[in-house]
């Protein structure tokens, strides 16, 4: 079957957004939506990945967690209308 250059992409970004999407959302999702994801990793390349990247991910989202401000200062902005 002959699938064209925009199909191939759409399902590659589908590919991409379903497996690995937990990094990009890793400072937004709760840590238990984290986990899911990174176990739903795991088991998709469970040749490739070490059992313990689940450890490191959450790890590495605890630590981003203290590393967000404790406001947003786009928020001052926003009410200021600038």
């Amino acid at each position: 079957m002959n699938i064209g250059t925009g199909q191939k992409n759409k399902y590659i970004c589908s590919v991409v957004v379903e497996n690995f999407l937990f990094l990009n959302g890793l400072h937004v999702e709760s840590t238990i939506d984290v986990k899911e994801s990174v176990n739903k990793f795991i088991s998709v390349y469970k040749d490739d990945v070490d059992d313990s990247i689940k450890y490191e991910i959450v790890h590495l989202k605890q630590f981003w967690d203290q590393l967000k401000p404790t406001f947003d200062g786009s928020d001052v902005l926003k009410s200021q209308d600038i």
